[in-house]
């Protein structure tokens, strides 16, 4: 056997929809090898299909290739390229003394060459340095990708960098590359010319003295009256004449749509003589069937355009009329200092308090009534004190959502969680003189609750269950136990005191030892890929279904858990073994079920636990 064929590729083939069947003319050794990538002609977006669901292959072997045939043939709109992928692993064990078989010798030697050819086509796709670059005192590592950056190199010429991307600073340039290429002829030729073609980015038309009130044809306009001053009609093609002819009639109907009385202005001059221009109020624009009609009325105007002219027309629209509101009674204005003296800014931007103290505006106090409290009710302040002691369950209506309201309790009122109000920590709160609390209006008609008790802490109302210990918490957060013989009571529904069961010291920290310390996810088909993993610092794929993992922090010896599983691959179910441990690493062995083969996995994973 030989490997005639030098390039591992053939295609890319575009398709047609009808064509199933595409030839490659390099040698396969396995029909797995075989990749077909199907690629958007319009985006580049490739896309890597499925042996045997989206293709077969024929001529397995043979020197000169064979065929893929499609299940589906590749759409007009799209291109199919065929490549080799020879997995990197050595798979022919000659043994000592053994027979001598030609085949198998050959069959290694082609699959190397074919891996070296393999290697070839994919650099060849690769950026390269020309084989005369000095690269002696030149880093080539590419940094990281970063949005709106661009690799370039450095000053001292030792590596590449991130730079700004350049065209972020030219808009006007990117605007149009052709038309910033003309200006800059003009502007080099006469500075009168550059101020006038700098409205190049403004629409350009060819003049026409006819009068007649019809199309005037692609990229031209027209007057209805040969005298400018007495123009009251322009008939604008919808497209115009600049390079493709792009259309613009939905922009030229928008002239009009201000509600103002004058909709918006037009300048029509021409670019290379400037002094000849026309300036008009557009009170009205009409979609006249493949051109706009322009009621206009003329202001200023200046020369006048011959027929076949080149010129170019802009639009300024004026804003829409406000509303109108009653005015009232006028009087005399006192000095700014009296309004502005005390704050700064008075609307916008952040406050500053010019070394005054802001505090909370104190409102009027409202007494606590037995369901809806309407603590908004005044709205003269952000801090209210409430009096009573009955039990609210509803705050009234605030102005809008988002609105909050310090409250002071005076009394021992209370606070019931519900729908209405959501207490923090789902619990009623029982509030004592001189507590505080935080009402957040999550709706019109929804609130949040946070209480500050002036104790520092707080046990709700709600009988404290089994399910969970609500809102109570330690004040100094220092660690709590319980001594030996001791016991946590607890009170049923009525208040009464009962002797729970639980003595000791509660320790919710799990020992060292009992933590998972790592864990991986790991693909062993092709070249090795972690999906996922902690503590890992690598993974080595020994040989087919043998695999060596490399901890981050080593365990304290080899007696800790480790755990291995596969996934089912191809329909083949694995089984996965530990074959040895260190304190820094973790051999595993998968294989199958059917045979003991040895195999690879989609997916094997190990997680281990103990001390380090």
């Amino acid at each position: 056997m030989t490997v005639n064929a030098e390039t591992a590729k053939s295609g890319p083939y575009t398709g047609n929809g009808s064509t199933t069947v595409h030839a490659y003319a390099f040698k396969v050794l396995d029909a797995a090898h075989i990749v077909v990538t199907q690629t958007v002609t319009a985006t580049g977006v490739e896309t890597v299909k499925t042996l045997t669901t989206h293709f077969t292959v024929s001529g397995v072997g043979s020197d000169g290739g064979g065929n893929v045939t499609m299940e589906t043939a590749a759409p007009s709109t799209a291109t199919i390229t065929i490549t080799r992928a020879v997995p990197q692993t050595q798979t022919t064990d000659l043994v000592n003394r053994g027979a001598v078989v030609p085949a198998t010798i050959e069959t290694a030697l082609d699959r190397g060459v074919q891996q070296v050819q393999d290697f070839e086509e994919e650099m060849s796709r690769g950026i390269k340095f020309k084989v005369s670059a000095d690269l002696s005192s030149f880093n080539t590592t590419v940094p990281a990708p970063v949005a709106s950056k661009i690799i370039g190199i450095n000053a001292a010429n030792t590596a590449f960098e991130l730079v700004a991307d350049p065209s972020a600073s030219a808009t006007a340039a990117a605007a149009s590359a052709v038309t910033s290429a003309s200006e800059a002829t003009a502007a080099a030729a006469s500075a009168v010319t550059a101020a006038s073609e700098a409205s190049a980015a403004q629409p350009k038309y060819t003049f026409s003295t006819t009068t007649t009130a019809a199309d005037p044809g692609a990229g031209v306009l027209r007057y209805n009256n040969a005298s400018v001053a007495s123009v009251t009609a322009i008939y604008i093609d919808n497209t115009t004449a600049d390079t493709g002819n792009p259309d613009i009639a939905a922009w030229i109907l928008s002239w009009d749509s201000s509600t103002s009385t004058i909709h918006s202005q037009i300048r029509l001059v021409e670019p290379g003589t400037p002094a000849n221009y026309a300036v008009f109020n557009v009170t009205n624009a009409v979609d006249s069937t493949g051109f706009v009609t322009l009621t206009v009325e003329h202001i200023d105007s200046n020369g006048t355009f011959a027929n076949a002219d080149s010129i170019r027309i802009s639009n300024s629209r004026t804003g829409d009329k406000g509303d109108t509101g009653s005015t009232g009674s006028t009087g005399a204005t006192g000095p700014a200092a009296s309004v502005i003296s005390d704050t700064t800014p008075q609307l916008g931007g952040f406050l500053d308090a010019n070394s005054k103290f802001i505090s909370h505006s104190q409102g009027a106090a409202i007494a606590s009534v037995a369901g809806d409290t309407n603590i908004w009710a005044n709205f003269d302040g952000n801090t209210v004190h409430i009096t009573g002691t009955n039990a609210m369950t509803d705050f009234g209506t605030p102005k809008s959502a988002g609105d909050s309201m310090w409250l002071i309790f005076d009394a021992a009122a209370s606070v019931v969680d519900s729908s209405t109000i959501t207490v923090v920590g789902n619990a009623n709160f029982q509030a004592a003189a001189n507590d505080m609390a935080l009402v957040y209006a999550l709706t019109t008609s929804t609130f949040l609750f946070s209480p500050y008790p002036n104790a520092g802490s707080y046990i709700p109302i709600d009988t404290i269950n089994n399910t969970h210990l609500k809102n109570a918490f330690i004040g100094d957060h220092t660690e709590v136990t319980v001594a030996t013989g001791n016991s946590i009571l607890l009170a049923d529904a009525s208040g009464n005191t009962k002797r729970d069961t639980v003595q000791g010291i509660l320790d919710l920290v799990p020992a060292s030892g009992e933590q998972l310390k790592g864990w991986l996810s790991y693909d062993q088909t092709g070249t090795a890929a972690i999906l996922d993993s902690l503590n890992v610092t690598s993974v080595a794929d020994t040989a087919t279904g043998n695999w060596t993992v490399t901890w981050g922090t080593d365990f304290a010896d080899t007696n800790y858990l480790a755990t291995p599983s596969a996934l089912t691959t191809g329909g083949t179910y694995l089984w996965a073994v530990v074959h040895a441990r260190a304190a820094g690493t973790t051999q595993v062995i998968t294989g199958k079920h059917s045979d003991n083969g040895l195999a690879d996995s989609d997916q094997a994973m190990v997680l281990a636990i103990g001390d380090q």
